[in-house]
């Protein structure tokens, strides 16, 4: 049972958030998850959920946008510390890399997280079939501009675009790594646990890391416009 008071100093919405998100991070089915459930464990009535938030959807979309919000934050921070250490010259590759992909990859691994809410919410959006879900939801892709800026000034003679499908790809081979264990170990004969949080984190930054580095052919006009691209980005005129 969540630990609760009746006479919480916390807002009644964030409260009600806050009960829904830790019996989401625990519930194995989102039919397990009733608005019922969720009132009695925050000690609130059934209106004042439905005040708040409507219904049990728009709960759970609240809560998903909550937790998604959580985990840029953290992603932006470990991107900081990273342009920091480096300062004034270019982040290390490997540490924006792991700034990306890490902390997903713990949360994934740590049931107090709230990742799991994901889980539900994108079940919740494949019963709907509605594809809005996820901007209603605040799952935007606008703070990954930032890792774009960071990457351009490691890998200048790299486009946005192009630094933009490598992010994307990165942020996939993370999730499918994680998400289908049972076939990475037999793929790779048990060279690694994909269940280790350090062990695959170790791994994505050593396959995703090449991707970002001066191949044979980068060389001449490409390099050029990378260049130039980078100052742009750093000009303060085209942030994220």
């Amino acid at each position: 049972m969540v630990v609760r008071t009746e006479k919480s100093a916390k807002p009644t919405a964030d409260q009600i958030m806050d009960v829904a998100e830790s019996l989401l991070a625990r519930a194995s089915s989102l039919d397990e998850v009733s608005i019922r459930t969720i009132a009695r464990e925050a000690g609130v009535s059934l209106s004042a959920v439905s005040y708040h938030f409507g219904s049990r959807d728009r709960l759970v979309l609240a809560v998903a946008k909550r937790v998604y919000q959580r985990l840029c934050t953290e992603r932006l921070n470990r991107l900081k510390q990273a342009i920091d250490a480096s300062a004034p010259g270019p982040a290390e590759l490997e540490a924006v890399i792991a700034a990306l992909v890490e902390p997903s990859i713990r949360w994934q691994s740590s049931p107090g997280s709230g990742y799991l809410v994901f889980r539900h919410f994108s079940v919740l959006r494949v019963s709907h079939h509605d594809s809005a879900l996820d901007s209603m939801a605040g799952f935007s892709a606008e703070h990954l501009g930032l890792f774009v800026q960071e990457l351009g000034r490691i890998a200048p003679w790299l486009s946005e675009g192009e630094i933009g499908w490598r992010i994307h790809c990165a942020l996939g081979i993370r999730q499918t790594a994680f998400r289908d264990q049972d076939r990475c170990r037999i793929l790779t004969r048990g060279a690694f646990d994909p269940a280790d949080p350090q062990a695959l984190l170790d791994k994505v930054v050593e396959v995703v890391a090449p991707m970002f580095r001066r191949s044979v052919g980068d060389g001449g006009p490409l390099g050029e416009r990378g260049s130039a691209r980078a100052g742009r980005l750093t000009d303060g005129r085209h942030r994220f």
